[in-house]
């Protein structure tokens, strides 16, 4: 892997870059018009608006400007034209998720953000070694490198050190367990979703309804800023259904660095015995169930929902 000037070096470029990204998209919030959005299914979910397309190119832009062709890129809007043979030369990846959360921008709910994400070769295998998540409507960051702490940055400057919580416990009367699921209702089917994914699905929405008070108090449909409150501390458990590499890799290094975990639930023998998540770059636009925790409350949840699965 590079060294740490190389990522003190990006994560500098994304924190300049960062609320410029976000001044676009708040140029557009509560001012769309029909005509700017657009959708990825029939169905008119996964909605595309006008600032995605905007952040998309002017973020595209920055990145060549600045670093010309030594790295590759992987976004959601980018996606189709990634060439994973070029992994082979072992560049640096950068990530972005342009608009997280493009539903809640739509309607005018100010939980979205901007994710900007490094991932360097190493020994074989691509790892998030920076990581940044900006909300454009507090003018909030929250970062790390795999160099220092997880970080959390106000508007006026002032930083303070993430940290998970210490519950170990998943349900007791003295301390409920904090848990988040990134859905108000699941859908009966996920378009295009392997029945091994949505057996996983289904078990996620089991536990959902055993914790009904907890999940609509933590509500807040944008993984990116879903995984910084179970990285300050806020939440436990986020448990995330349907999610692309752009929507988790940034938010899984700020955990990791803040003490937490992220897990990989491609199938139900997941659920029982976990396996830590890693960067999916063989298939880079496709989406998975995927499992952040505090890290201390792991092996009771895992348990717990060992004992979903049987019933």
């Amino acid at each position: 892997m590079e060294n740490s000037n190389f990522r003190k070096e990006t994560l500098d470029f994304f924190l300049e870059q960062a609320p410029i990204m976000g001044d676009i998209a708040l140029k557009y919030f509560g001012n769309l018009q029909p005509s700017d959005v657009e959708y990825k299914s029939t169905e008119q979910r996964d909605p595309v608006t006008i600032a995605d397309k905007e952040i998309s190119r002017a973020i595209v832009s920055k990145i060549k400007e600045r670093f010309s062709d030594k790295f590759l890129l992987l976004t959601e809007e980018t996606v189709e034209d990634f060439n994973k043979n070029l992994l082979e030369i072992n560049k640096p990846i950068i990530i972005v998720d342009e608009l997280d959360s493009t539903g809640n921008f739509k309607g005018g709910n100010p939980e979205f953000s901007v994710l900007f994400g490094l991932a360097e070769n190493n020994v074989n295998r691509y790892e998030m070694t920076v990581g940044l998540v900006y909300k454009p409507v507090t003018g909030e960051f929250y970062f790390a490198t795999t160099d220092s702490d997880a970080t959390h940055q106000n508007k006026e400057g002032l930083q303070t050190k993430l940290s998970v919580s210490n519950r170990h416990h998943i349900i007791t009367n003295a301390s409920p367990v904090n848990v988040a699921i990134n859905q108000k209702r699941f859908p009966e089917r996920y378009q295009d979703c392997p029945t091994a994914h949505f057996e996983v699905i289904e078990a996620m929405q089991e536990f959902r309804n055993k914790n009904r008070d907890q999940v609509a108090k933590n509500l807040k449909l944008s993984a990116g800023l879903e995984i910084m409150d179970v990285a300050r501390g806020k939440v436990d458990i986020y448990l995330c259904p349907n999610a692309g590499n752009w929507d988790y890799a940034t938010g899984s290094l700020i955990l990791r660095q803040a003490g937490g975990k992220t897990y990989l639930a491609k199938n139900l023998e997941m659920l029982i015995n976990p396996t830590e998540w890693s960067l999916q770059l063989e298939k880079p636009g496709e989406y998975y169930p995927i499992i952040f925790t505090n890290g201390s409350i792991d092996q009771e949840f895992f348990k717990y929902m060992g004992e979903i699965i049987k019933k």
